[in-house]
This record gives structure tokens, sequence and C-alpha cells, in this order.
């Protein structure tokens, strides 16, 4: 009888055990459109999507003069850091970071950084998730200039972007801080200042953009 029982209650473990593997996970993912507070918490990042075909997307952040007090916004001094995660369908090759009045950030008065195949200065590889970070600390800037910066991820060695091709970010940093990135407002007052950036005289991807659950 003792034998007949330990044999039923281990039959019994044994379907219980099956059952649990066959429940249907829960997903704890949220549903519904992200947020920017979802951005700014890091639970969401952003999609953008070229409408054309073209070798750069492009992020600009000015600061704004007020008045008799000087500026609002983003002023990069020696020392500041930048860093963002990026991740595409396409490839990029090449960083450019300047400022709105075309001043160079990067080391030797350069505009863009070829991205190297293997210990990049600026680029880290692919995590387990194709994450891949952009991390810079602004050196020396002139006293004229600094206002902002203008970020772009390019490519140059590989065939163009084409409309469809794609590019994520998420953790996009100034000293720490997350970033907010707005919609081109078609004027070059407002796409200046906090987000997408285009030049229809340069080689831009005008791409839409959308905000995504991690």
């Amino acid at each position: 009888m003792k034998k007949f029982l330990l044999v039923l209650l281990c039959l019994l473990a044994v379907f219980a055990i099956v059952a649990c593997k066959n429940e249907p996970k829960h997903d704890d993912k949220p549903t519904g459109n992200p947020t920017e507070e979802d951005i700014l918490s890091g639970k969401a990042y952003y999609l953008l999507t070229a409408t054309t075909t073209a070798k750069r997307f492009a992020l600009q952040y000015t600061d704004v003069a007020i008045p008799d007090e000087g500026y609002e916004g983003i002023t990069p001094e020696k020392g500041d850091i930048l860093t963002v995660k990026y991740r595409t369908n396409h490839v990029v090759d090449r960083i450019y970071l300047r400022d709105s009045s075309e001043h160079k950030y990067l080391p030797d008065d350069s505009a863009y950084h070829d991205i190297e195949a293997v210990d990049d200065p600026y680029v880290s590889e692919p995590d387990a998730d194709g994450w891949i970070t952009f991390t810079f600390e602004f050196g020396d800037i002139l006293t004229d200039s600094g206002h902002g910066f203008r970020l772009e991820f390019a490519s140059y060695k590989a065939e163009k972007y084409k409309a469809g091709d794609y590019l994520e970010l998420r953790d996009f940093l100034f000293n720490g801080e997350r970033l907010i990135i707005a919609e081109d407002e078609e004027t070059e007052a407002q796409q200046s200042q906090h987000g997408v950036w285009n030049n229809t005289n340069t080689d831009h991807t005008h791409p839409t953009l959308d905000m995504k659950f991690l």
C-alpha cells in the first residue's frame, strides 16, 4: 500500500510539472502606446524609419537665447558626456558630431569619425540584443561656439539607407540625463532645438518617429 501511494504521488508530481510547462506564458510587456514618461524611465525606445534614400539619420539639440538671462538648453562644456544606444537593420559606419554652426567637436577638428572594425574609441561592440553604445566626452570647445550639438548616424562605406530602413535609439543621455527626441517641425527654428533634424540641401533620411516598448 505504501509503495502504491508513493508511486501515485510521483505520478501526480510529474503531471503537475507537465501542466506548469504547458501553461501560457504571461507577457509583462506593457500594452498601448509608449509616452515620453516611458522613454524617461527607460521602458521604451525610439524608432526612426527612413522615408527617402539618403546617407544620414540626424538629431540636433541647441540652446535658446533668453533676453537678459543667457541661454537655456544644452551647451556642451569640456568634460560633458554624451551617450546613446543604437540598433539598425542596415549599418552605421560613420558618426558626425558638431554643433549647429558647424563647429567640430571630434579630435583634430574633424566633422566625422569612421567607426573602426575593432577597439573603436567611441563605439562599443553590439550586446546580446544588438544594441551598440556610442559614448563621447567633449574636449576643448571654442568660446564662440558650443551651443548644442548635431549627432548624425551615417552609412558611407555601405549603400545608402533606403525608405523603410530604420534606426532604433534608447538611453540617449547628456551628462546622465535622458533626452527626449522631438519630430522635425519642418522649420529650421523648430527642428534645430531638440530632436530629428533634416536639411533638404544635404543627404538626410527625413525619418518618421515612433516610440516602442522594450
